[in-house]
């Protein structure tokens, strides 16, 4: 047996675009629809698709999958959770791009014994960034 090293968790999202006519037969499914396209394609639908890896890139632990119309900034706190009961510990550190960097996201995390490193984006001040970090 080879342990992982999960102390670490690395987390990326992005669009699967889907050409043609496609039905979703199954309530549960996700559903393809128009959202943000990262192809650059918004005439087609799409799902999203989250990946998360151990922080040495060798192993998939999991791969949520998201209506093609969820916004990333949601995505992160039902995989988050989802990690937790995964790996049945809170103590990881959650590593995600800059669509982590919401306080609800932050503050969930937080409040839960959480750690994570994210990238702040230009356009959110200085004084938005002290509270964030004092909290």
């Amino acid at each position: 047996m080879h342990p992982l090293e999960t102390n670490v968790i690395h987390n990326d999202s992005t669009s699967v675009t889907f050409l043609g006519a496609y039905e979703t037969p199954d309530a549960q499914a996700v559903t393809l629809t128009h959202g943000y396209n990262k192809d650059h394609r918004p005439d087609c639908k799409q799902i999203v698709f989250g990946l998360n890896i151990t922080a040495d890139g060798d192993v998939p632990l999991s791969h949520p999958l998201y209506d093609g119309n969820q916004a990333d900034v949601t995505t992160h706190i039902p995989n988050w959770q989802h990690l937790r009961e995964l790996l049945d510990q809170e103590d990881f550190i959650y590593v995600a791009d800059s669509k982590l960097c919401s306080m609800e996201n932050l503050n969930t995390i937080a409040e839960h014994g959480g750690r994570y490193i994210t990238v702040v984006p230009r356009n959110v001040s200085r004084s938005q960034r002290l509270s964030a970090t004092r909290a």
